[in-house]
């Protein structure tokens, strides 16, 4: 494939899915990843647990809600806030109850009471909270992501609780700011999972170009690995409170591209260069350990 040869020609009938492209892309993977950050990371981290003090068309909105309840219901506007950004992160009520190695390998959830059965409300682990667990163990546990994330969701709701117990008016701005003091670290470690998996993948991505001309190459797993690395970059721009700058958004994009070089050798190894210098601004950006990030 090196050799400029016309992709398809040199493919052949080496990939069958309907769900892959010529040009390298797996719309499956896409759809999915990218759903994933437009709906549930976008809702999360942008609508039900921000507060925004300078836009006053936010006032009522995520940590700005009222304090009053919900109709008939036992929680409040804000409480509800909190549990709805909570819902899109998707873990389970028993999520620091079991080690990542035992999320991770029952993909779904667990049975936290035991009774032989899942509860879909309750024990139930959704896309955004396994994906924390996986980057935490492909860091050796050297970060830990999906605690994070947890206990300031934990600590979010209490003091979200607390005031519907104890105030009988609207929280003060203080009161406000101390709930979005940590909805808004489980939103940064959260974001984290995310960019660590852009990470995981841009290595994944390179692995596979590494083979090209070899019978050790996989077309299928190279359009996975780099669907999935550019649908979680995509994500990135939904946290106004990101560290990673909007022109290093823009860039990073640039080097990685709208699909895979696949053709030319020149060509490849200045797109697998393009990756590496992505990787860089995702370790810049969010501080992590170079040797981590080569392995991830």
């Amino acid at each position: 494939m090196s050799n400029g040869e016309d992709l398809v020609n040199v493919l052949g009938n080496t990939y069958s899915s309907i769900f892959v492209t010529a040009d390298g892309v797996d719309l499956k993977q896409m759809v999915q990843k990218v759903l994933l950050m437009t709906v549930a990371f976008s809702q999360g981290a942008d609508d039900y647990l921000d507060l925004d003090l300078v836009d006053p068309n936010s006032a009522g909105k995520g940590i700005y809600a009222t304090n009053a309840r919900d109709g008939e219901k036992n929680y409040t506007k804000l409480e509800h806030q909190v549990d709805e950004g909570f819902g899109y992160f998707g873990a389970a009520r028993g999520y620091l109850s079991y080690s990542d190695a035992e999320i991770k390998a029952a993909k779904t959830g667990i049975d936290h009471n035991g009774d032989g059965k899942l509860d879909f409300q309750s024990e139930f682990n959704f896309g955004q909270s396994v994906n924390a667990v996986k980057r935490d163990i492909g860091s050796g546990n050297v970060y830990d992501f999906s605690a994070t994330a947890m206990n300031h969701f934990l600590q979010a709701r209490k003091l979200a609780s607390d005031l519907s117990v104890n105030s009988p008016t609207e929280p003060t701005i203080g009161e406000r700011q101390a709930i979005f003091a940590h909805t808004k670290a489980a939103v940064l470690a959260w974001e984290n999972a995310i960019a660590s998996s852009a990470v995981h993948y841009i290595n994944d991505t390179i692995g596979e170009l590494d083979k090209l001309d070899t019978d050790d190459f996989n077309y299928a797993n190279t359009a996975k690995y780099w669907s999935e690395m550019k649908a979680f970059a995509i994500g990135l721009q939904f946290n106004r409170h990101t560290p990673l700058a909007h022109e290093r958004f823009v860039e990073m994009h640039v080097l990685i591209g709208d699909k895979p070089v696949l053709v030319g050798a020149d060509e490849v190894a200045a797109y697998k260069e393009n990756l590496l210098k992505a990787r860089t601004i995702l370790q810049d950006a969010y501080g992590y350990d170079q040797a981590l990030v080569e392995a991830w």
